[in-house]
């Protein structure tokens, strides 16, 4: 999903990285922050329950530039799925939100090994998010 001409662009993880919300915070990052400079957002929630094009588009305007998913997936060091295995497939993220971020990036599991299947099915996602199949 990198829409970059080769160039390592700064990125940077705002304080407010998990919601929708406009607040003075964001209106100073849309209006100062250098266009250049990539700014992370992990969707609704620290680990969202789907991420949307809707979703997308707002945060975008939110930060003034096409924003950059941090997906907390399949990380498993927090209530939820301590001591779990997070094997499903890459799910219940909305085909065409390619066109509505600058990339897309997994905070993986801390089982290097076991993690390498969602990570590669997220790698699938993001190559073509359009004709990805959870199911293959």
């Amino acid at each position: 999903m990198a829409t970059h001409d080769g160039a390592n662009p700064l990125q940077m993880v705002p304080t407010e990285y998990g919601d929708l919300t406009d607040t003075a915070y964001k209106q100073e990052i849309r209006g100062n922050l250098d266009k250049n400079i990539e700014v992370m957002w992990t969707g609704t929630d620290v680990v969202p329950p789907e991420i949307t094009n809707d979703q997308a588009q707002k945060a975008s305007e939110l930060f003034g530039r096409k924003v950059f998913v941090w997906d907390n997936y399949p990380v498993n060091d927090f209530g939820r799925t301590s001591g779990r295995l997070l094997l499903a497939p890459y799910d219940k993220r909305e085909p065409g939100l390619s066109e509505h971020l600058s990339g897309l990036v997994s905070n993986p599991m801390n089982q290097e090994a076991a993690g390498k299947l969602a990570v590669f099915a997220m790698s699938d996602f993001s190559w073509n998010d359009r004709g990805y199949d959870r199911t293959r």
